[in-house]
């Protein structure tokens, strides 16, 4: 007798596709710091990633809105986590507590110390860019992220995030200098006689990540959009303006005493929660930027395997997870730094190696050796117990 041999090439609902020019599709985890989620992603990587330079082209061709955008605030988030979890993976300390490399995040609010008189487009070239380029210089910042945005008097402000933990005066003084290339230093001066305005504020960025989803929440916050006609010349004009919310729940009692009427249109009262409204203007040019050392980063992903699906089943059955089903995606919302350290370690090493593999590409010279975790199997002796069969070890190299 003569058999037939055949393989999965041959079997048409493994390899082949009905259609030859529909794109195909594999399920990627992507690894938030505060979710997993679950979606589609195209086989062919070549036309995704044009599509990906042609969104960055985009962002940079000189067409701003005044505000960021959600999409531009999702490209952010993905850049500035995965820059802040590869320093606090990669960044070391030494025998002697010292930093020896980039280890810290740092977060500066910068102010101008006088009312606003110029653009924002010179603001930014002569004060802020001038700033940045000091910070070089002085401290050795080598990434960062800046955005802008206006208060409520009118004047533009910067949140500033860098790879360092700098001196809060001197970094206060190396502002107000740069202000100074405007005149804004001057005019403080002759107005109060303080030589030192308090211009800038620095928190350092915890490893919990919170920082970074204030940060994002200030960054990517969608004002509220309200058009108005009125009558100018005879014809109706259509007025578009732009709207921010501040969040005053807990002072409640307090706004009442006071005789403020929280039935205007300047406040919103939803349950317990109180929200006063303000008309801010655009911000010319630029709201944000980034180093181009961060432009290319992007939050550990994988395809779905085997050890995924099951860590899948394991925060389907857990009572503390949210669970949010989308059209394109599925989102677990946990902390999966902690998931991962429970249920699965070798899914943990793998993203502890990608992230210090950016810190690696990032900061450190070439020659520069860089441990990585490996999770091994240990041999089964003959003599152990079952326990001990096959328990994961974790060992430390070098690449």
């Amino acid at each position: 007798m003569s058999g037939l041999l055949i393989g999965l090439d041959s079997v048409p609902f493994c390899n082949d596709h009905l259609d030859h020019e529909s794109p195909s599709y594999i399920q990627r985890a992507r690894f938030y710091s505060d979710k997993l989620v679950i979606y589609p992603s195209r086989l062919d990587q070549p036309k995704r990633m044009q599509q990906d330079q042609r969104r960055l082209a985009n962002l940079t061709r000189g067409i701003f809105n005044g505000y960021i955008s959600s999409s531009s605030g999702k490209l952010i988030r993905k850049r500035l986590e995965a820059w802040i979890k590869s320093v606090n993976t990669g960044g070391r300390v030494d025998q002697d507590g010292n930093r020896k490399f980039h280890s810290h995040i740092g977060f500066l609010t910068l102010t101008l110390p006088s009312k606003q008189v110029h653009s924002d487009n010179e603001i930014k070239r002569k004060c802020l860019m001038p700033f940045i380029q000091q910070l070089k210089r002085i401290y050795s910042i080598q990434e960062y992220f800046w955005s802008a945005e206006p208060q409520e008097n009118g004047n533009i402000h910067f949140h500033l995030l860098i790879d360092r933990w700098v001196n809060a005066e001197g970094v206060n003084d190396l502002w107000n200098v740069a202000t100074d290339h405007l005149g804004y230093l001057s005019k403080y001066v002759a107005n109060s006689g303080n030589l030192r305005p308090p211009s800038t504020q620095i928190k350092a960025c915890p490893k919990d990540m919170s920082l970074v989803k204030y940060v994002l929440k200030y960054v990517s916050k969608q004002p509220e959009i309200r058009c108005s006609l009125k009558l100018e010349n005879g014809k109706k004009v259509k007025r578009v303006s732009f709207w921010e919310h501040e969040d005053l729940t807990g002072k409640k009692v307090e706004l009442l005493e006071s005789g403020v009427d929280l039935e205007s249109d300047s406040y919103s009262v939803v349950g317990e929660k109180v929200f006063r409204y303000y008309e801010r203007r655009r911000i010319e040019g630029r709201s944000w930027g980034m180093s181009d050392g961060i432009r290319d980063i992007d939050i550990y992903s994988q395809p779905v395997s085997y050890r995924v699906r099951d860590l899948i089943e394991v925060l389907q059955w857990s009572p503390d997870v949210k669970i949010v089903q989308r059209d394109h995606c599925e989102i677990y919302y946990c902390n999966v730094h902690d998931v991962l350290m429970r249920h699965d370690q070798v899914l943990h090493q793998d993203y502890r190696n990608y992230y210090r593999q950016i810190y690696h590409r990032l900061y450190l010279e070439t020659g520069e050796i860089l441990e990585q975790d490996v999770i091994t199997m240990e041999p089964v002796e003959r003599d152990d117990p079952p326990e001990r069969r096959g328990r994961p070890q974790q060992l430390r190299i070098a690449v």
